[in-house]
């Protein structure tokens, strides 16, 4: 039972991210208070109570999910951005850098805007505490750097398509209020003089880039300051594309994996040399768990303290503590016990990818490997020890590959299954090898002693590009699917639980739950009609099931998510003649708006205003950028007045009748939706 607390405990979490309306924190407190009652009743009956009392457990975990994630969300009360406004000249303190994009982007703090609000008019925009910016230039900013910059900001973006990911949601929790870029160079008002130890840690970044740089070159330097500081900005998009057709492209991330394999390394490396020194073998074990967690530390904030890694970092702490304990140092209880923290921490995470994932790759990996040990308990030859290790390296990439495949198919609609090769190929390189040399390596510079181990780390980098660009060469590579149910994704995820929490027999029946979802995955109605939240962008249905875009060169990063949706790799532009070859040509268009069919149903988007003279007494649906004459007689309008209101928004033909529905409707007065 204890091995499900975390599940349930998330179960709750994720009802409250799931509700479509904000419910009151006192209905949670009072389930809780109710549960926890039932629960001690239940404990002070006679008889058989086991049942009883794991309802009670049960139902006082999932009321505490549903009160911490809504005691997190209220605690926060991040201020969004109400309104677009800009041009605006913004002044901020510079709290973080990210330099993996293309030309930076920083995050601001106490800002000050030069905005003249009307005294005349009763609502003025509500102003965020924090943004993000794009800049043309990160240049010479640095973390603490009083800046000036004009800029345009708009409220955070919900999801793109329907029940796709929520990155207003996420910028809540991250304390960000609005989003924009730069119109020009960033000013700097004010070097942080004062410093700081998070201002050090960021100079001691840049000059471990520095270093790398100056002895490597090209992607092999790119790759490895990425693995020591998280930095990919240098990457080339020819490399990072093989990494990602390949499935290696989290090795660059640093996450659990690195933390793990970096603290580990200076685990027994540590260890096995306090052995040789006497006095010190008997606390040779506990020594060397410190320092490893002191190691995983410092690598936690070199690489950049990201969230993800924090999460990690917690996991990997727990693990040294059971060492320091004398408890077994990797289980499930362990596991266990490091998500609830995590989730009590940081409930919002329950969402997060990064999170869903690589708990459930290790969940899959710890099941199998505790029950390959109850199954190999007998003493083996060392050369059958050493067969294992490559079976057991294989079967680790299969195992996570397939525990993640379902939840990869849902977020990212995409599924690489070279990628079990690809991991199979590069892990023990990256194990025995490069992860290994990032520890020396950072050992030897305060000595400037790291020319030797950074050259070697780049002949493991450079193997591993090669078995990127190799796999991603190989056909079938990347395989585009289209959207799956979240209901299939939820059967798959609670059988692959069920399979792998249990000890007796009965885990079996976990299979029947995942086949259920197989069979529910691709039970889904796509929207006929997409269109973007500035009507600029829209996307239809072909009767070939293909997903043909207004104009394939604006909005690229709504059209690349729509393409996956749909289970499509490129955009298609409709006015491309090839597209309707062997079929009904389903959009015409003219100088004043484009008419798209299906059968004697029409939309229309409006380019020209006088296309509505004709249009709002023979279409169905008007779609434009503009406002729409008051008098138009199309059963559904989406104008200009539509889109300040709802956003991005699909239309689907059903029993011949058009629904409209703005994607976010799920989230539709929830505390991180911009009050407008």
């Amino acid at each position: 039972m204890f091995y499900w607390l975390p599940v349930l405990l998330g179960a709750g979490i994720a009802t409250y991210f799931l509700l479509p309306v904000e419910p009151s924190i006192f209905i949670a407190g009072f389930l809780l208070v109710i549960s926890m009652g039932g629960f001690v009743i239940a404990n002070r009956m006679s008889g058989n109570k086991v049942w009883l009392e794991a309802v009670f457990i049960a139902a006082t975990m999932l009321a505490l999910g549903l009160f911490v994630a809504q005691w997190r969300t209220q605690s926060l009360a991040t201020r969004l951005l109400s309104q677009e406004i800009g041009p605006v000249s913004i002044e901020g303190t510079v709290r973080s850098i990210d330099r993996a994009e293309e030309s930076g982007r920083i995050v601001l703090s106490d800002l000050w805007f030069d905005v003249q609000f009307d005294a005349r008019k009763s609502y003025h925009p509500i102003l965020p505490q924090q943004i993000r910016l794009k800049l043309r230039t990160a240049g010479e900013v640095q973390v603490g750097d009083r800046v000036k910059v004009l800029a345009m900001v708009s409220p955070p973006n919900g999801p793109t398509t329907p029940g796709g990911y929520d990155f207003a949601r996420q910028l809540y929790f991250d304390g960000i209020g609005g989003v924009g870029f730069a119109m020009g160079n960033v000013e700097i008002l004010r070097r942080n003089e004062a410093g700081g130890f998070m201002m050090w840690v960021e100079a001691l970044r840049d000059n471990i880039i520095q270093d790398v740089y100056r002895y490597l070159d090209g992607d092999t330097a790119a790759v490895t300051a990425a693995l020591i500081t998280s930095e990919q900005s240098g990457v080339s998009m020819d490399a990072m594309q093989d990494l990602r057709q390949s499935g290696l492209q989290h090795i660059l991330s640093v996450s659990g994996l690195h933390l793990t394999l970096f603290g580990g390394f200076v685990f027994f490396l540590l260890r096995f040399l306090l052995l040789w020194i006497p006095g010190f073998s008997v606390w040779a074990k506990k020594i060397a768990a410190l320092a490893a967690l002191a190691g995983a530390f410092i690598y936690l904030l070199i690489s950049g303290f990201d969230v993800p890694t924090q999460r990690a970092f917690v996991m990997i702490a727990i693990v040294f503590l059971a060492v320091l304990l004398d408890r077994e140092a990797l289980s499930m209880r362990l596991v266990a016990v490091a998500a609830m923290i995590i989730l009590l921490l940081r409930p919002e995470s329950v969402m997060h990818v990064s999170f869903q994932l690589s708990f459930a790759a290790v969940v899959a990996l710890i099941a199998a490997y505790e029950t390959w040990q109850r199954q190999h308990r007998a003493p083996r030859a060392w050369y059958i020890k050493v067969a294992e290790y490559f079976v057991l390296s294989a079967m680790t990439s299969f195992i996570a590959s397939l525990a993640t495949a379902p939840l990869i198919a849902y977020h990212f609609h995409q599924l690489t299954f070279q990628g079990i090769l690809a991991n199979t190929l590069a892990g023990p390189l990256v194990t025995f090898w490069i992860m290994p040399l990032v520890v020396i390596v950072l050992l030897a510079m305060p000595l400037g002693l790291e020319y030797g181990p950074l050259q070697l780390m780049g002949m493991g980098v450079d193997g591993l590009l090669n078995i990127a660009k190799t796999i991603a060469q190989m056909p079938g590579s990347q395989i585009i699917i289209p959207a799956i149910t979240a209901a299939s994704v939820l059967w798959m995820v609670f059988g692959g639980l069920w399979l792998m929490l249990w000890l007796r027999p009965w885990r079996y029946f976990g299979l029947i739950p995942i086949a259920i979802g197989l069979i529910l995955a691709w039970h889904i109605v796509l929207p006929d009609v997409m269109v973007a939240d500035d009507a600029e962008l829209l996307a239809v249905r072909t009767e070939q099931g293909l997903l043909a875009l207004s104009n394939v060169k604006r909005e690229k990063f709504i059209a690349q998510i729509w393409n996956k949706y749909y289970g499509q790799a490129d955009s298609l532009d409709w006015r491309d003649e090839s597209l309707w070859q062997g079929g009904n040509r389903q959009v015409r268009c003219d100088a004043l708006a484009c008419i798209y069919n299906i059968g004697e149903r029409r939309v229309s988007f409006v380019r020209k205003p006088a296309a509505f003279v004709e249009d709002c007494g023979q279409v169905d649906v008007i779609v434009t950028a503009m406002y729409a004459p008051r008098n138009c007689g199309a059963k559904i309008i989406m104008d200009r007045a539509y889109f300040k209101e709802n956003g991005v928004t699909s239309l689907s033909l059903q029993n011949g009748q058009w629904y409209a529905e703005p994607v976010d409707a799920a989230s539709r007065g929830r505390p991180w939706r911009p009050q407008k």
